[in-house]
C-alpha cells in the first residue's frame, strides 16, 4: 500500500517459539567453546568512557568500581553528557544554526526534493529573518565582492571565490567592464531569481541543499567553490577553486563559521583572469555589450559612498567590521578596501591570500 520503494515494509514471518526452545536444549553443551558457554551465561557489567590516559583513548572499568555503583537512588540515576576539558565551542569549520539569524523554525509542506522525488510530508524549514538592512547597489558590493570569498549553502558553508556581481539591469565581472542586461534578459530574470529561492528552500535533490527560507532580494553572485587544497615543489600549500561557477542569491553569501578552519588561511592559486570559468550567469548570453568606461572620478565617489556606509551601518547596528579572516560576531560591514587605479573590480596575481567577505547576525 506504499507509493515509493523505500517505504515498504518486510514482512518475515514469526518464529515458532517451541521449536526454538527444544532445538536449544538439544545441543551438547560439551561441545561449546569455553567462550561459546561464556555467551550463554551472565558476565560483569563494565562502564566504558572516553579517556585520552588511557589506551586506545577509552577508559574500561567495572560497574561495581565505578562512582555509578554508589548512587542510591536508582530511579534519577541519568548519563549526564559532558565534553572534554579544553574543547572547543564551537568547532573550527564547523559551522552551527547561530551563524545566520535564524528567527524560527517551521513544519510545512513544500514538497521538499528528495533525490529527484517529492516528498509528501512537512519539512522542517529555517526561516530567516526579513528585517536584513538596505543593501548598497550592486556596482558598489562589486568593488567589494569581486575576488574575495565568501561561504555559501548555510548551514554546511562551502567557500567559494567571487567572480561576478548582478542585479536586475548590469552584470559586473572581474576586471571587465560592467555589461547591460538585455530587454529579453531583463523579463527573464524574475522568474530565474525565483527558481533560485525555490532551489534553496525546495533543495536541488542532493544532501545539504533545501530547508531554507530567505528574504527576496534581487543581486546574485557568482562563485566558484573551493575544490582542493594542493602542495607546491617548494612545499607551500594553496588553495584551487573549481573551474566552474554557481549563481546564487547575495543573501545566501553573508555569513561565515563563528571559527574559520586555520587550514584555509592559506594562499590561493589563480588563474591569469580567474573570474570567467563556463558557469556564467544564466543570463550573460543575453548582455547587451556595453563599450561605456567608469570614469576615475566615479570610482573615488563609490569608495567614498562604500566606506560611509560601512561607518553608518556599523554603528546603527552595532556591528564590527570584518576582519581578513572573516570572523566576527554581530553585523560585520564591509572592511574599506582601496582598489588599484584604474582598474574595474580586483586584479588578482596567483598565489595571493584572498581576503574574505560575510555579515553576521
Amino acid at each position: 500500500g506504499k507509493r515509493w520503494p523505500w517505504e515498504a515494509v518486510t514482512l518475515l514471518p514469526f518464529i515458532d517459539s517451541k521449536k526454538l526452545i527444544e532445538a536449544s536444549r538439544s545441543i551438547d553443551q560439551s561441545q561449546l567453546t569455553e567462550e561459546e558457554k561464556k555467551l550463554n551465561g551472565f558476565g560483569e557489567t563494565h562502564v566504558l568512557m572516553r579517556s585520552p590516559e588511557h589506551d586506545g583513548g577509552v577508559k574500561v572499568e567495572p560497574l561495581n568500581d565505578s562512582p555509578w555503583a554508589k548512587i542510591i537512588d536508582d530511579a534519577n540515576v541519568a548519563f549526564q553528557p559532558q565534553l572534554n576539558q579544553g574543547t572547543k565551542i564551537p568547532g573550527d569549520c564547523f559551522p552551527t544554526l547561530k551563524d545566520a539569524p535564524i528567527t524560527r523554525l517551521n513544519r510545512r509542506k513544500v514538497f521538499l526534493n528528495v533525490f529527484g522525488l517529492r516528498s509528501r510530508y512537512r519539512t522542517a524549514l529555517l526561516e530567516m529573518e526579513d528585517s536584513l538592512p538596505a543593501f548598497p547597489p550592486a556596482s558598489l558590493l562589486a568593488e567589494k565582492f569581486i575576488g574575495t570569498t565568501v561561504n555559501f549553502r548555510y548551514p554546511i558553508l562551502y567557500e567559494g571565490l567571487v567572480c561576478s556581481v548582478a542585479d536586475s539591469s548590469t552584470v559586473y565581472r572581474g576586471n571587465a567592464r560592467p555589461q547591460k542586461y538585455s530587454k529579453e534578459a531583463q523579463m527573464k530574470r524574475p522568474m530565474l531569481l525565483g527558481k533560485m529561492f525555490k532551489d534553496i528552500q525546495v533543495g536541488e535533490g542532493m544532501t545539504g541543499t533545501g530547508g531554507w527560507v530567505l528574504p527576496k532580494a534581487d543581486v546574485t553572485l557568482t562563485v566558484r567553490p573551493l575544490e582542493a587544497i594542493e602542495t607546491l615543489p617548494d612545499g607551500t600549500k594553496v588553495k584551487v577553486y573549481a573551474k566552474r561557477e554557481v549563481e546564487l542569491p547575495f543573501v545566501a553569501a553573508l555569513f561565515s563559521p563563528s571559527r574559520r578552519d586555520p587550514r584555509l588561511e592559506i594562499p590561493a592559486k589563480l588563474e591569469k583572469n580567474p573570474f570567467i570559468f563556463g558557469g556564467e550567469s544564466r543570463l550573460d548570453k543575453y548582455v547587451a555589450r556595453d563599450s561605456g568606461n567608469v570614469a576615475s572620478s566615479l570610482e573615488n565617489a563609490i569608495d567614498k559612498k562604500i566606506d560611509s556606509l560601512a561607518v553608518n551601518i556599523g554603528k546603527s547596528s552595532g556591528g564590527e567590521k570584518v576582519s581578513a579572516a572573516g570572523s566576527s560576531r554581530g553585523f560585520a560591514t564591509f572592511a574599506p578596501v582601496k582598489n588599484p587605479s584604474g582598474t574595474r573590480g580586483y586584479r588578482v596575481p596567483k598565489n595571493v591570500r584572498s581576503s574574505h567577505r560575510s555579515f553576521h547576525s
